[in-house]
C-alpha cells in the first residue's frame, strides 16, 4: 500500500469523492497524504529558511518545534501563573494577578522562568527571543 497514497496503514480506502466529515481518522490521513502538495510544502520550509541547506535552519526547527509543544501549555488552568511582586506590574497585571490569558500567561514563564520549560532554556538566545515575540499580545488570532 506505499506505493497507493489512497490506502492507508489499516487498508481503509479513500473513495474518489468521500466527504471529509465521512472518512476515519485513518482515511482522512490517507487521504491528505494523496493530495497533499508536497511542493507547495516544500518551498514553505524553503521560504521559512528550514531547508537543510539554509544557515542555521537547525535552531530554527528547534525552536518551531519548542513552539509547537508548549504553545498552549498555559490552557491548563491549574498551570497559569500569578505575577510575583518583583516582576509587577507585568503587561497590565498586578503583583498577585493570576494571568488567564494563556500567551501572556507563556511569556511571563518564558521571561522570568525560563528553566521551567527545558525545551525552550536550551534554545539559542536568537529563537528565544522569536518565541517571546510569537507569544505577546498582537491581537492577531488565527480562527482556531
Amino acid at each position: 500500500h506505499l506505493l497507493r497514497p489512497d490506502v492507508n496503514d489499516d487498508y481503509d480506502v479513500v473513495l474518489p469523492g468521500m466527504a471529509f466529515g465521512q472518512m476515519s481518522e485513518s482515511q482522512k490521513r490517507a487521504s491528505f497524504r494523496a493530495t497533499m502538495s508536497w511542493q507547495m510544502f516544500e518551498n514553505l520550509v524553503t521560504q521559512a529558511g528550514c531547508s537543510s541547506d539554509e544557515l542555521g535552519s537547525t535552531q530554527r526547527i528547534m525552536a518551531l518545534l519548542c513552539l509547537t509543544a508548549c504553545h498552549d501549555i498555559m490552557k491548563v488552568e491549574d498551570l497559569l501563573p500569578a505575577v510575583q511582586p518583583e516582576h509587577a506590574p507585568y503587561q497590565g497585571y498586578n503583583a498577585g494577578d493570576t494571568i488567564r490569558d494563556h500567551d501572556m500567561a507563556l511569556r511571563y514563564i518564558l521571561e522570568h522562568f525560563p528553566h521551567l520549560v527545558p525545551s525552550y532554556s536550551v534554545l539559542d538566545p536568537v529563537e528565544q527571543r522569536v518565541i517571546l515575540f510569537t507569544q505577546g499580545k498582537m491581537n492577531f488570532n488565527h480562527g482556531w
